[in-house]
Parts: C-alpha cells; structure tokens; sequence
C-alpha cells in the first residue's frame, strides 16, 4: 500500500505533464489556411492598403481647412518696450529719462462674405475626399484581387509538385519493372532506355515545379504577409457577382470604383472653378479690436484703453491677370479629368468583360478537363492490363501515364483560373468589400471619417485606422 501510495502522485504528475505537452504540441500545429483567412488578414494587415488609408484621412483634412475659412479668426498680442533718452543743451533742458511701456490686444476677424466661396470650397473639400474613398476602395479590391492571384498560383504550384512528385515515383517503379523483365529477356535495351528517359525528364519536371513554387512562395508572402502553410480553397465561396453580362456591366457603370472616384474628382474640379472665380468678389469681413496701454513712451499717459469695430469691404480690381489664369487652369483640368472618366469608363468596361469571358471560359475548361481526367485515367489502366498481356508496348505505357499527368495538370490551371477571373471580376465591381461578402469583416467607416474631420477644432491627435485587427 506504501509503495501504491508513493507511485500514485508520480502518476498523476505524469498524466498532467503528458497533457501539457499535448496540448502545446496542438497549439505547435500549423493549420491550413483557407482562401478566406487569407483575404482577411490581407485586408487588415496589407501595408498598401494601410497607406491608403492614411492618405484618406489626410486628404479629408482639407474639409476641415475648407471650413476654417469661414469661421473667426482670433489673434492676442502683448509687448514691453523699455526706452532710454538722453538730452543735452541749456543746463535746464539736460537729462536722461527712462521709460518701460506695456501694451495687450486682441484682433477679431469674421468674414461674411467671399464671393461663395465658404460655401464652394468646402464642398469641393468633400467631393475630393470622397473621391479619395473610392480610390481607396479600388485600391483594397485590386490588392485582394492579387491576394487570391498570390494564393492560387501558391495552391497550383503545391499541386503541381504533388502531382510530378507521384509521376517521378511512378516512373521510378516502371523503370525497375522494366530493368527487371530486360533482365529476363522480355523487353529490349531500347524499351528500358525510353524508361529511363521518361524517368529523367519527370525528374527535371519536379524540379523546376518546385523552383516555380518557390518564387510563388515569395509572391504569397510579399502581397499576404503571413508564412507559407497548407492551402485549402474552399468548396464555395460566395461572391454576389450577376449571371449575365448585361447585369454585370450596368452594376460596374454604377459601382465600379475607379468610375466613382472619377467622377468625383471631377465634380470636385468644377466646383475649384467657382472658387477660384470667387477670388473676384467683394469681400467683407467684421472686424474687432481691443488694446490697453500702460506708461506709454511719453510718459505723459499712464494708462490707455482702445476698442474697435467695424464692418471691412475689399474689393479686387486687379491682379495682373493671375487669377484669371488660374480660373483658366481650372477649367482646363476640370476638362482633363472629365476626358479620363470616359477612358475610365472604356477601361472599366474592357476589364469587366475580359473577366467575364475568362470565368466562362474556364468553367467550360474546367468541364471539359474533368471528362479528360476520367477518360485518361480509365486509358491509363486499360493499356496497363493490355500491357500485361503483350499487347501494349512499354511506350504505351509510358504514353498513358504522360496523357494522365498533363490532363491532371490542365484541370488543376483551369480550376485556378477560374477562381482568379471570379475574384478579378468581383474587384472590378468593388465588391471586395465587408458589407458585401461574408469572409470580410473590420470595416472602417469612411463616411465618419470625414465628419469628424470636419467638426475637429483643436485637437492636433490622429487616429490609426491603418491597423484594424
């Protein structure tokens, strides 16, 4: 019983130690990585889009300047001047005097009027800084896009070496049972050498699969960000892209975000035109100023009191013609950007399509690819049993097991591209995006961004919306 006793708590440590140990080896476990883990964290963690996201929030800083314009403007001063003096002349008027005088004011500045520009040039701030969203938008659908690109040439690379890594061991038991039948005199030198041949040449095909999956490697981890692991693309990924192409090119001419921020820039240019037109209005203003004085450099006044009020009109009458060349400018770029939205939109519409033949065109390949699997692999085996019987040399086999791979190989391209097109296509659209598709989530909102910038008064503090984790 002692000695039951005494190995009793030595188990039970044991038991404990095995336990922790387990349980950190399953935390040691690196578990596969699905296609929507990846755009995750591609979406929170990308610095690409992290510097977008910064750039947003400074452009819609300019809302906040915009509106300064037409607020008041306070400005305080003080000041100590110490003065001597001396004088010489007649024995009465000689002498030094010393003096140290101090002043304190305050200027007050409303402005009233400026040809409506209070009103134009923050609301030119707002459609720039909107056009700024949807150049940020573009940005996270073109670098998630690549993301699902650096994934599936990563998940193809993977398979491809799998697939060539099973042709070389194949080839490596033909070639022995084709050494071993020359051995006995069955097969000739000749059926042996196109064995070996075969051998070799599947050898360098893994090669160079694996050096193509190293540089996709290093492709997944410069645009994802995270260490090579397993890869699972999963079954069905839902994407709200449109059955018809119809559908799918009314949706890009409204959503497509490179179209609508665009179109706001140059909405935002016109409304530059007026501002800057607004430079040969009037202006008025209500100014206020107060100041007091104490033992002034006369030293006749002790103490003065001043205030100040009145309403200030200025009126341009010229200016060497600057700023109408600068309403000239602007007009001129507002015409730019207008021109670059109807190639915009040719663009848009060009890409939109592409995409969707390449979708249509690799689901049929992929159908196609699949029976050609089958029907390779059902040849494959029968020249095998035929094989056995005498009737098929080992070149037929050799053959058979050729049409299998580059078949397997073909379907897997095509299951790739696939995918790649679906997602290019969804980009384009801009709906990489986490209120349109599950597999997002952290969406920053944008629209609040740009209210608080424009309520923001004294505060110099930023927030880091870059990081969202």
């Amino acid at each position: 019983m002692r000695f039951i006793s005494f190995l009793l708590p030595l188990f039970c440590f044991a038991l404990l130690s095995m336990q922790a140990v387990a349980q950190e080896n399953e935390k040691n476990v690196i578990k596969p990585l699905t296609l929507g883990q990846a755009l995750q964290y591609t979406y929170q963690n990308n610095p690409e889009i992290q510097a977008a996201r910064v750039q947003f929030s400074s452009v819609a800083e300019n809302i906040s300047q915009a509106l300064a314009k037409r607020r008041p403007v306070l400005n305080g001063s003080a000041g100590v001047d110490a003065e001597r003096s001396d004088t010489q002349g007649a024995a009465f008027v000689t002498g030094r005097t010393d003096n140290v005088s101090k002043d304190y004011g305050v200027t007050l500045e409303q402005p009233l009027f400026r040809g409506f520009r209070n009103f134009n040039e923050p609301e030119a701030a707002k459609l720039l800084t909107q056009s700024q969203k949807y150049a940020l938008i573009a940005i996270e659908n073109d670098v998630l896009q690549r993301a699902v690109q650096a994934y599936m040439d990563l998940n193809l690379a993977q398979s491809l070496v799998d697939l060539n890594d099973s042709n070389v061991e194949l080839l490596s038991k033909q070639l022995e049972a084709a050494q071993a039948r020359f051995d006995v005199g069955e097969l000739s030198r000749t059926d042996v050498a196109q064995a070996r041949a075969r051998y070799a040449g599947a050898k360098a095909d893994l090669v160079a699969a694996k050096g193509r999956m190293k540089t996709a490697q290093t492709v997944f981890q410069r645009v994802i960000g995270l260490p090579v692991n397993d890869l699972v693309v999963e079954n069905a990924i839902d994407l709200p892209v449109p059955a018809d192409l119809s559908d799918v090119l009314e949706i890009a001419s409204r959503e497509s975000p490179e179209l609508l921020s665009i179109g706001y820039a140059h909405r935002a240019a016109e409304k530059d035109i007026e501002s800057v037109f607004g430079e040969l209005w009037p202006t008025i203003s209500i100014q206020g100023q107060y100041g007091k004085a104490y033992d002034t450099a006369s030293g006749a006044i002790k103490e003065s009191e001043q205030g100040v009020i009145g309403l200030r009109a200025t009126i341009p009458l010229y200016q060497g013609g600057a700023t109408r060349s600068r309403i000239r400018q602007s007009k001129y770029d507002a015409q730019q950007l207008l021109m670059q939205a109807r190639d915009v939109e040719r663009s848009v519409r060009q890409a939109v399509t592409e995409d969707w033949e390449s979708l249509l065109s690799a689901q049929a390949e992929i159908e196609s690819r699949s029976l050609q699997v089958d029907a390779a692999n059902i040849a494959r085996e029968g020249t095998y049993e035929e094989a056995l019987l005498g009737e098929r040399t080992v070149l037929d086999s050799l053959d058979a097991d050729q049409d299998l791979l580059s078949a397997s190989v073909d379907l897997a391209t095509a299951r790739r591209n696939e995918i790649v097109a679906r997602f290019s296509l969804a980009a384009e659209l801009g709906l990489l995006q986490p209120d349109k598709v599950a597999f997002l989530s952290g969406r920053t909102n944008y629209d609040e961004i740009m209210k608080k910038a424009g309520r923001k008064l004294f505060s110099t503090d930023i927030e880091d919306i870059s990081i969202r984790k």
